[in-house]
């Protein structure tokens, strides 16, 4: 690979991370081409995007992505690129860092050879098992779901209540209609 194609490739993955809410590194050693590629899927149908890549091109790209003004990194950081070893799939997840982690954590309950090496959220590094924790909260569309249904039960409430008077009225004309027919 030529010095140009890497530097885009970088730059490229660089832009990814920066707009990205989360970024997670999997292990995919062990796993088919089949199952790498409907892992592939699912994190796409979740909204993130699945990316493999040589460890040392990533690290570029999170240095930069993340320490611009300088060479040094934190030890958040340090803590991320710390687990580049070994064959790395960057899962990223653009809006919402939640179906992307949900389906990283059932894929690697469903596939033992997947293996969740790590994240990044927030500026915050994020181990295994937060990633797990992560995954059993509700996704964004669950949340707005949720938020609608509170914002909509006053104004039910409200229809309901003034509904109230004339359904109680209704029956009492029926029920005085019924009597007199009777």
């Amino acid at each position: 690979m030529l010095r140009t194609e890497k530097e885009a490739i970088v730059s490229n993955i660089q832009s990814v991370l920066e707009r990205s809410a989360i970024a997670l590194c999997v292990d995919y050693r062990g796993l088919n081409v089949n199952e790498i590629m409907e892992f592939r899927k699912k994190i796409k149908g979740a909204g993130g995007q699945a990316v493999v890549l040589k460890n040392k091109l990533l690290y570029y790209a999170f240095t930069r992505a993340f320490n611009s003004e300088s060479d040094e990194i934190g030890s958040q950081e340090q803590r991320f690129v710390d687990i580049l070893n070994g064959p790395t799939m960057l899962v990223v997840g653009d809006e919402d860092p939640i179906a992307p982690t949900k389906v990283i954590v059932e894929q690697a309950k469903q596939l033992e050879a997947l293996e969740i090496k790590g994240g990044f959220l927030d500026g915050e590094f994020i181990t295994d098992s937060r990633i797990d924790q992560l995954s059993k909260l509700p996704g964004r569309e669950e949340v707005l779901g949720q938020l609608l249904r509170t914002l909509m039960a006053p104004a039910t409430n409200l229809a309901r209540l003034v509904n109230e008077p004339a359904s109680q009225l209704a029956r009492v004309v029926r029920t005085y209609g019924d009597q007199l027919s009777a």
